[in-house]
């Protein structure tokens, strides 16, 4: 996990990319770089394939509705 972490902050690798070396989902690094305080930036590309990644996971779980 701490290496990931490194990596990530030295940008030697993505957010994505550090979670896939921690064993971990996106999310749940997301949660652990905000409990120690560390900032995690999204550019507005990077915003858009999470907004797709979370729209899909919601479809495959039954809990997204359209209007």
């Amino acid at each position: 996990m701490d290496e990931a972490i490194e990596l990530y902050l030295a940008d030697r690798c993505s957010l994505g990319r550090a979670a896939e070396l921690a064993g971990v989902t996106r999310w749940d690094i997301q949660d652990i770089l905000s409990q120690r305080g560390i900032p995690i930036e999204i550019d507005c590309s990077q915003s858009v394939d999470e907004m797709d990644a979370l729209t899909k996971r919601l479809e495959c779980k039954g809990l997204l509705c359209s209007s």
